[in-house]
């Protein structure tokens, strides 16, 4: 490993690791200790980047899925197929698929993220899925509104915007 991959690595901020010499970071232990000591000088940083992130995720969560759940309508989880957006729209819904699917992606990498760290991983990765497209996604969607308590939750969030239940998915 020489000195530039180190300085790609570590940055120009921590140049007390740039004083060893060159020989010495060839050992595989050497690279190893390194890189403990390049994390942990910005572990301070990282924790508060991290708590940061987890707690805007958490308000994102808090206030996007009342507001979905409300915009839905009644008949969205009854029908045997979801209605093709593409046919009605065009050009646009395929713009608007491929922004669906890029934001989704990063959400879900965000929750893999914040699954090490403090805040809502599992519940990001969740979203983000629900997000995108891709092949079963409705059967997914309709199998997990099935579920009793899930119905309940998302009946009890529309009745609190004064909306109609949703139609059963079992019927």
């Amino acid at each position: 490993m020489t000195r530039l991959m180190v300085l790609r690595i570590i940055g120009r901020q921590n140049t007390r690791l740039l004083a060893r010499k060159p020989e010495n970071l060839a050992s595989t232990g050497s690279r190893i200790k390194c890189m403990v000591e390049l994390i942990s000088s910005y572990l301070p940083e990282l924790i508060l980047w991290g708590s940061g992130l987890s707690l805007v995720t958490l308000a994102a969560a808090v206030f996007a899925v009342p507001w979905v759940v409300a915009h839905l309508p009644v008949d969205y989880f009854s029908g045997p197929r979801r209605h093709a957006l593409r046919e009605q729209l065009g050009l646009g819904a395929l713009m608007l698929a491929l922004l669906k699917n890029v934001a989704g992606g990063l959400l879900v990498m965000i929750g893999f993220i914040l699954l090490f760290m403090p805040g809502q991983g599992v519940l990001m990765m969740l979203v983000g899925l629900l997000i995108m497209n891709f092949p079963g996604k409705y059967r997914l969607e309709r199998l997990l509104v099935a579920r009793e308590g899930v119905f309940r939750a998302l009946n009890w969030l529309r009745a609190k915007h004064s909306l109609p239940p949703f139609e059963n998915p079992r019927q």
